[in-house]
């Protein structure tokens, strides 16, 4: 069935991921920028491999790189901020075989993650779509890896500290011509800054077994652009509430080739609307991204979170109010593109009067009635029948007052613009009640 599966278990070189103390970054372990080229022997022939300046994109939307072969196969490679990855290959016709061969691999197969772990072994698997000569077949893969160890390799490009990687995998299903049932198995050598310089795979398709091995003779990798244009947050974001989690203005990563590293201390940060997070992590060009902190405990006080991409910093710094405000008090933050809040941070305090609205018995909401020219309004509800919130976390809070038993409701409404799906949680922090019930203190947090 032509080389392309052969060669698509070569391609299949793949590690596991995780994060910690002793993981170090794959980004640079296969260079994919524009013009990238390695020149090896492969099985006694001269071969070339070149990064072009296409892009194939996956049925599922993900973006590769394309690395031609001077052998006429084609591989299609992804090193993002979830690591390596490899998408599939594409072998053309030639004067010994007709045959035109592609595979897609959905989800792509992890080649390298984006912070790899020796001695960690993965499990990977998806859907492997064969077209042979315009006839599609859906396939099946599976397989795993090992990042076992650093090593010195020699080959004709010269000595290198090489990265081991032991690796297995299966491709099998139905095929156009019929059964299709291949194994894998094979070890690679790459080197940071450089790719790979070397591999040992052995290959069975259908019953037919074949050996092949790689040997880097030289290589031309440009350096890679990791420091990115400066950036920052805009002035102290003021008037904060002790204690309060204040999301800054995303900003746009700029001027990079390739993707940067990047760390946060202080705070958090998360890229285009994912989670939030304080782990190092990649960026790429094009990329949005926010931070978050909690303002600090004490009045006046002013504390910083410090965003880094690629050696270039950026603070993101927030001021409590230099004072408490007196009497009542009503402070959110809302995140951009909020439908209540819209994204806005808004204080009443002073005198402004609050409303109280609650029964004495039965299972109904408490609510507060601020009476500004927004009119917000706050309802909490208890998750069991007590009419009385008490000092606690309430979790996975629905929509007041309509809750089921057993979940804590919560409603947040003003602007004239209320949401009539709600997930949330809260924490009354100070709840004090006279002898009917009635509420004369109460103090809550609500996200």
């Amino acid at each position: 069935m032509k080389n392309i599966l052969t060669a698509i278990g070569c391609w299949l070189c793949f590690v596991g991921f995780s994060i910690s103390a002793s993981a170090f970054p794959a980004a640079d372990y296969y260079p994919l920028r524009q013009g990238d080229r390695w020149t090896g022997n492969e099985d006694g022939t001269t071969i070339t491999k070149t990064v072009s300046g296409g892009a194939y994109v996956l049925p599922n939307g993900a973006v590769a790189s394309i690395i031609d072969s001077t052998q006429g196969y084609r591989s299609y490679r992804i090193n993002d901020a979830l690591g390596l990855r490899i998408a599939g290959g594409y072998a053309s016709p030639s004067s010994s075989d007709p045959t035109s061969l592609s595979m897609t691999l959905d989800p792509p197969f992890v080649d390298l993650a984006a912070d790899v772990v020796l001695g960690q072994r993965v499990a990977s698997e998806g859907a492997a779509v064969l077209v042979s000569n315009g006839r599609s077949a859906n396939l099946s893969y599976s397989g795993s890896s090992t990042p076992v160890r650093f090593e010195t390799v020699t080959v004709p490009a010269g000595t290198f500290n090489a990265l081991r990687v032991e690796q297995q995998v299966r491709i099998y299903g139905n095929g156009a011509n019929g059964p299709v049932d291949m194994t894998s198995t094979e070890t690679q050598w790459l080197v940071s800054g450089v790719g790979p310089v070397k591999s040992e795979s052995a290959t069975v398709i259908n019953g037919v077994a074949e050996n092949s091995s790689y040997a880097l003779h030289s290589y031309n990798v440009y350096a890679p652009d990791t420091t990115p244009d400066s950036f920052g947050f805009g002035p102290v974001f003021a008037d904060a509430v002790p204690g309060a989690v204040v999301e800054s203005v995303q900003i746009q990563v700029k001027g990079l080739g390739d993707l940067a590293r990047i760390s946060v201390s202080g705070g958090e940060y998360r890229v285009n609307w994912g989670d939030y997070t304080s782990k190092p992590g990649f960026v790429r060009l094009g990329d949005f991204v926010s931070v978050r902190q909690t303002a600090g405990a004490n009045w006046g006080e002013t504390t910083s979170a410090v965003l880094t991409i690629g050696g270039v910093s950026a603070s993101f710094d927030v001021r409590t109010l230099a004072k408490a405000p007196s009497g009542n008090l009503l402070y959110f933050l809302s995140e951009a593109g909020d439908y209540v809040g819209q994204g806005k941070k808004v204080l009443v305090g002073g005198e402004t009067a609050i409303a109280v609205s609650q029964r004495m018995t039965g299972r109904s909401p408490l609510t507060f009635n601020i009476l500004s020219p927004n009119g917000w309004s706050l309802s909490l509800l208890a998750a069991d029948s007590s009419p009385r919130l008490a000092v606690g976390s309430y979790e996975d809070a629905t929509e007041a007052p309509f809750s089921s038993l057993g979940t804590p409701g919560l409603s947040f409404t003003g602007n004239g613009r209320s949401c009539n799906t709600v997930k949330g949680r809260f924490d009354v922090l100070e709840a004090v009640y006279d002898a009917d019930g009635k509420v004369r203190k109460f103090a809550v947090d609500f996200e």
